[in-house]
């Protein structure tokens, strides 16, 4: 019986796409953001990077990736990926397969404190990869 899927996602401000296949993350997020200012505040940069680690031969044949604002409700993307079509063929010491995705978030808004949740459905199955505290500050943004 093959073990659980794991998902992980990373936050960062921006993902680079290098040549030779490799991804740079920047500003990586390793706590809550706090948005402040007046109005409600618009987050306009924000990335995901997105693992979903199977056993050798257990890649899903569809994965979905979504993220959205906990206490809002609101969906803010929806990535399909099909993993079981460009997942490397394991050799007989791979004991792991992963599953990457990079993906962009459009603007959105934050007009009170909230959390983003991002999911990864592999066939059907719902997995939490990662929560961000979005913490709304009014003010100005220089925090006064």
């Amino acid at each position: 019986m093959p073990d659980p899927r794991v998902a992980l996602a990373v936050f960062c401000e921006d993902i680079r796409h290098e040549v030779g296949g490799k991804h740079s993350l920047m500003g990586v997020l390793a706590g809550p953001v706090t948005i402040t200012g007046d109005g409600p505040p618009t987050l306009t940069r924000l990335a995901v990077a997105v693992w979903l680690i199977c056993d050798a031969g257990d890649l899903p044949a569809h994965c979905t990736i979504t993220a959205r604002l906990a206490r809002a409700g609101t969906g803010l993307l929806r990535h399909t990926l099909r993993p079981a079509e460009t997942g490397a063929i394991p050799d007989a010491d791979t004991r792991k397969q992963i599953v990457f995705s990079a993906v962009t978030l459009p603007p959105f808004d934050v007009p009170e404190s909230d959390v983003l949740e991002v999911w990864t459905e592999a066939d059907g199955t719902p997995i939490r990869a990662g929560r961000l505290p979005l913490l709304h500050a009014p003010g100005t943004a220089d925090g006064t």
